[in-house]
């Protein structure tokens, strides 16, 4: 089948110039939409730049932060540990006082319990020579008793005897 041709010229001309606009509008459309690709991939582009710029400015920002932080914590470290070093000293100088002080006074008390012990020995001491000077005589005499008790039985007839004989006579006299 063949394809007619159109009977007039103007129609014909019509036909190619609305062929050519059709062309001009697609190639046109076509540049707009590579245009509108172009852009939007720079957008793109542009945004992924400004993106990483971002991410690598708020990493630097961390990281920043995070080196400030672990210098103030170091340095409150250090000043704790100083702190409690100057609170040890402080604990080491007064327990060493309290102690000096503590022997001291537990010297004191260990000289005051020897001399009052000695005192207390002296005072005993005196008691108990007293009280042999006085047991002295007492013991003397409970020795004569001792002794007169262990007299034979034969010495106490004797004894005995010799009493009878003297009480006699003063019986016969009178």
């Amino acid at each position: 089948m063949t394809t007619r041709k159109p009977k007039t010229i103007s129609l014909d001309k019509a036909t190619k110039d609305l062929k050519k606009a059709t062309r001009e509008i697609g190639e046109a459309l076509a540049d707009k939409i590579k245009a509108l690709g172009d852009a939007a991939a720079a957008r793109v582009s542009k945004t992924k730049r400004d993106v990483t710029r971002s991410s690598e400015q708020t990493k630097r920002k961390i990281e920043a932060s995070a080196r400030k932080a672990k210098r103030s914590v170091e340095k409150t470290f250090a000043d704790a540990k100083k702190e409690a070093q100057a609170e040890i000293g402080a604990v080491r100088t007064s327990a060493s006082r309290r102690v000096s002080s503590l022997k001291k006074s537990a010297n004191q008390e260990i000289a005051a319990i020897k001399n009052s012990v000695k005192s207390k020995a002296a005072q005993v001491n005196q008691a108990s020579e007293r009280k042999l000077a006085e047991l002295k005589p007492v013991k003397k005499k409970a020795a004569a008793k001792k002794a007169a008790a262990k007299k034979t039985p034969a010495r106490k007839a004797a004894a005995k005897k010799a009493a009878t004989k003297k009480a006699t006579p003063t019986a016969k006299a009178g």
